[in-house]
């Protein structure tokens, strides 16, 4: 499973900022690392990105609005996400069935386990 719509406004809203990408610690119990979709770092760099959301001091900087991420989707999205959001259900259902991709992978947050 990707990002999807929740996640998606986030990374592309870090991206834009220049902050750490904050969906990294969102990550396939599988496999322990980001879904599809994820695209703030590469496959090497994910411990050390990791370790900057931790690090990184998120009281200093206001939380967004809603349409600061709406507008961040539409300036940067990643892998197609923005394109989907007009489709309608059964046009979503039937790209994750054709994709193979009709049964959703778990995803856990790193922090709780949840």
């Amino acid at each position: 499973m990707g990002l999807g719509h929740l996640l998606e406004p986030i990374q592309s809203y870090c991206l834009i900022k220049d902050l750490p990408p904050l969906t990294i610690l969102v990550v396939q119990e599988q496999t322990g690392i980001p879904g599809t979709g994820f695209t703030a770092t590469s496959a090497e760099d994910l411990a050390r990105t990791q370790l900057e959301v931790f690090e990184f001091d998120w009281l200093k900087h206001d939380a967004p609005s809603p349409e600061d991420l709406a507008s961040a989707l539409k300036e940067r999205p990643s892998r197609g996400g923005a394109q989907e959001a007009e489709l309608g259900p059964g046009d979503r259902q039937m790209q994750r069935t054709r994709r193979g991709r009709d049964r959703a992978s778990p995803l856990i947050c790193v922090l709780c386990g949840a």
